[in-house]
């Protein structure tokens, strides 16, 4: 298949229905699951854009992803995205 690649892109934390619930102290327990902390720690940051930014942040590397041999594992976070 002539031109095609394929990649699998990380698109790092996005703020979403679910983290409503994974943030929620009453719903999960920090104690129990360390990792609760880092999530709620990045919620409303830049670390954790909204489904919307997100979409906007890989929409901005999509022409990126061709510099890259096919089947590689990329990460959003690592990639500078273009608005």
């Amino acid at each position: 298949m002539p031109g095609t690649a394929l990649c699998a892109l990380a698109p790092g934390l996005v703020d979403t229905a679910m983290q409503d619930y994974l943030c929620d102290p009453a719903k999960t327990d920090a104690a129990h699951f360390p990792s609760l902390g880092n999530l709620r720690n990045a919620r409303g940051t830049d670390a954790m854009p909204s489904a919307d930014q997100a979409a906007r942040n890989i929409t901005g590397i999509i022409n990126k992803l061709m510099a890259f041999p096919s089947g590689s594992f990329l990460d959003i976070r690592t990639m500078e995205v273009q608005d």
